[in-house]
């Protein structure tokens, strides 16, 4: 492959043609986008709208990224696949049968939390985590069944380790650090992480890169092909990978893989 696969792993902005235009030049072969915070269903659906005709404005520079395939061929055409994600499950409302709706309509991440307690989870910002929720660990599994990813950034710890635990796929923490790197309460602690590379099981690890280290990311590119971005400001997607903080995978596309498969 002559260009490095990169992929952002979680963005929001004020999209325009300029923004995706910015996308193309860097090379972004996928962009993870925000379309909901605290959007309740109805709300979620306008935005989708919103997306699909940009997805008919624009389809030289975007298109949509529903399996790992779809991210593949953006590569290749020089566009950039848009992953609909969730920063919080309040889409589904308290109906769970609007999860595969959700994935029907091309959302493949969804948080269980956001900052404060949900119906599903404790989020990192509560004074006390009492895991996940009745409707939490229901929830999991049919986000499992259907295709949709755990997402547990914003997350508490022990909500975290119990959706590690409950999930049967893969689960994602897509904009988050080890708390040891950087003390916050949206990052977390190591064990989470290594939990996280056990149940993946092929050694995937995300790391903040510091920009006297983006020399790393450039050998990295040379020797597998492709790098995952953090969420950055948008002005620094010309500088591709040249950014403060960079995140890699070693096996990015296996992630994509086991998360998005064809047939989901």
């Amino acid at each position: 492959m002559d260009r490095p696969l990169l992929i952002d792993g979680l963005q929001y902005a004020n999209w325009s043609k300029t923004i995706f235009r910015e996308m193309h030049e860097a090379g972004m072969a996928a962009v993870h986008v925000t379309i909901c915070y605290h959007e309740m269903f109805r709300e979620t659906v306008a935005n989708i709208e919103r997306w699909n005709r940009w997805f008919e404005r624009y389809p030289d520079l975007i298109c949509p990224g529903r399996t790992a395939e779809d991210v593949r061929r953006a590569h290749a055409e020089g566009r950039t696949a848009i992953v609909f994600g969730f920063q919080n499950p309040s889409p589904i409302e308290d109906d769970i049968g609007l999860v595969e709706i959700c994935h029907q309509l091309g959302a493949r991440f969804m948080q269980l939390t956001y900052n404060n307690q949900s119906l599903l989870a404790t989020g990192c910002y509560e004074a006390e985590d009492a895991g996940l929720t009745r409707m939490g660990r229901e929830v999991v599994g049919e986000m499992n069944r259907v295709g949709l990813v755990v997402d547990m950034s914003h997350s508490g710890t022990r909500s975290t380790l119990e959706a590690i635990e409950a999930s049967k796929r893969p689960i994602a923490v897509t904009h988050a650090n080890p708390a040891w790197w950087h003390p916050a309460p949206e990052y977390k602690l190591l064990k989470c992480v290594q939990l996280h590379q056990r149940q993946l099981q092929h050694g995937t690890v995300l790391l903040p890169l510091p920009e006297d280290d983006r020399h790393w990311v450039h050998a990295h590119v040379r020797a597998h092909g492709h790098v995952l971005l953090p969420r950055m400001p948008l002005n620094l997607y010309r500088q591709k990978y040249e950014c403060r903080f960079a995140q890699n995978t070693l096996q990015i596309m296996p992630v994509l893989n086991r998360i998005m498969p064809l047939e989901w």
